[in-house]
């Protein structure tokens, strides 16, 4: 798990393994260090101990629990966030959480992250 500076890690809780190895690949690219938590990694423990090193989360809709991004909303309101796939369950509330249907296409991954990285700006 690496942890860059503060404010240049990516942190991705993809249902696929494929789906998160592409997003890496993607944000790598766009310099920020990467940490996936697609095995079963808990975002909320992250998230606590690491938030100040967090300029994004990529979450799948299907491996966050209903009312986790309000949560995650609430305790860390200018946090960015993308969420793909199943978008009807989870409430977006505002455009530091971006929408992304699936299947998404690699530069719609990298213009919804940084729309939601511009909104917290």
């Amino acid at each position: 798990m690496a942890i860059a500076e503060e404010g240049r890690t990516a942190v991705i809780v993809a249902a696929e393994p494929t789906e998160a190895g592409l997003a890496a690949v993607l944000l790598e690219e766009s310099d920020l260090a990467v940490v996936d938590l697609t095995p079963g990694g808990d975002l909320m423990a992250f998230l606590e101990d690491h938030a100040d090193e967090v300029a994004l989360v990529f979450a799948d809709a299907g491996r966050i629990r209903r009312g986790q991004l309000a949560a995650v909303r609430t305790r860390w309101p200018r946090l960015p966030v993308v969420v793909s796939g199943g978008i009807h369950d989870v409430e977006i509330a505002d455009s530091r959480t971006q929408r992304l249907s699936k299947p998404w296409r690699p530069l719609e991954l990298l213009v919804a992250a940084e729309r939601a990285r511009r909104a917290t700006g």
